[in-house]
């Protein structure tokens, strides 16, 4: 039996592989980062914390993975970012609600 966690993940959670391009990132004060992507509404959702462990994510992969998202926003890049139980790509949950990446990828290949 899986042990419970501290969020509640979606019924029709499965694993997710999203790719595509992201049009933006931010960090709260708090140290939360947000990102934007092409494959979500257009809503805003939490990728991890830079200050503090967020849903087993540590603030020094946190950082690992937002030079990847910055990279991938200035030069065009896609991004992919896998989620081992999360909802269809365009249904991820926004801001804080969002499920925690298993792994962020840069790809190399350029937005047209």
């Amino acid at each position: 039996m899986a042990a419970l966690t501290a969020f509640a993940v979606p019924a029709n959670a499965q694993q997710q592989y999203c790719f595509g391009y992201v049009d933006g990132s931010y960090i709260s004060k708090s140290g939360a980062a947000y990102i934007k992507t092409n494959w979500t509404s257009g809503s805003w959702y939490q990728v991890c914390n830079v200050k503090a462990v967020w849903k087993d994510v540590t603030p020094d992969l946190c950082v690992s993975w937002l030079a990847k998202i910055d990279v991938a926003i200035a030069y065009g890049k896609r991004l992919g970012i896998y989620y081992s139980n999360a909802p269809a790509c365009g249904s991820i949950p926004t801001y804080n609600d969002s499920p925690s990446p298993d792994y962020v990828m840069l790809l190399k290949d350029t937005q047209p």
